[in-house]
């Protein structure tokens, strides 16, 4: 799901260089995620946040990025080098580079033995409440996402809202209560490969919950029957469920930040999965 606050100041580059001149800002690249656009150094990486609440997001994101980077996992993880700094129009920090590329995922058989070794780490993690870990869904209101779901869906059709309701409650009521550490965005994008060995990136998601969460992103990319070969069918049907959800929680994150475009955007997505024409279309 692209960004839709994209766009770049033409001044970012150089007020970020001011901020932390003790790199070298002439050769950066830039990438575009839903809720950040990260600047790409040759040693380092400046996430930046636009938009309403990105203070305590960044403020969040380096504290579970402290953490994670304390946990004995199977890859190597990035580390705070930069905390927060909040200028005018923007929120960032900045972390270490880690050498590789994104995993391509090509089949099952042949990502498995990348993907499973990193999964068995995150669930070795002896992770409580108590270790400043927050719960799941954090990054779409937490325990108040339900409400803030219901508030967002008051001018969505009806069809629309109550096949978003299903959803959400299905999701609710197949999750499992035993909470392990999960990673919370755990796609092959997230998954760098290099001749040094295997990184896992881009934290911003970590919680305890459901470890169907971090099964959930490989619906994406891999058949479930390949997929049973590792996971049982009801943790299948659990990932599942949260899948089916994301554009909700999309939306309702997008909402909290104030961009109204991807909030719609995720909706929409919603809507037409749901096989509605749009969102606030009567079907």
């Amino acid at each position: 799901m692209s960004h839709t606050q994209s766009d770049l100041t033409p001044s970012l580059l150089d007020e970020l260089e001011e901020v932390w001149p003790r790199h070298d800002w002439s050769n950066t690249e830039i990438r575009h995620g839903a809720f950040h656009t990260a600047v790409m150094l040759e040693d380092a990486v400046y996430r930046v946040r636009h938009g309403r609440n990105r203070r305590l997001a960044i403020y969040a994101e380096v504290a579970v990025m402290q953490k994670f980077s304390e946990f004995d996992l199977r890859g190597s993880t990035p580390r705070v080098i930069a905390d927060g700094f909040h200028a005018a129009e923007w929120s960032a920090f900045g972390t270490t580079r880690l050498p590789g590329t994104p995993l391509v995922p090509t089949s099952w058989a042949s990502d498995r033995h990348i993907i499973l070794p990193l999964l068995d780490s995150l669930r070795s993690v002896e992770a409580h409440l108590d270790t400043g870990i927050p719960e799941s869904r954090q990054w779409c209101g937490g325990r108040d996402f339900a409400d803030l779901l219901e508030q967002l869906m008051e001018d969505i059709a009806p069809p629309v809202r109550a096949s978003a309701r299903d959803t959400v409650a299905m999701m609710f009521s197949m999750e499992n209560d035993e909470m392990k550490l999960c990673h919370g965005d755990f796609g092959p994008h997230n998954i760098l490969i290099s001749d040094t060995g295997i990184g896992l990136i881009d934290p911003d998601n970590l919680c305890l919950g459901d470890e169907a969460l971090d099964v959930a992103p490989l619906l994406g990319s891999y058949s479930t029957s390949d997929l049973k070969q590792d996971f049982s069918q009801e943790l299948l049907q659990r990932a599942a469920a949260i899948k089916r959800a994301l554009p909700l929680q999309v939306a309702v994150a997008a909402d909290l930040a104030g961009d109204e475009a991807l909030r719609n955007h995720a909706l929409n997505n919603f809507a037409t999965r749901r096989g509605f024409r749009s969102a606030h279309a009567a079907s």
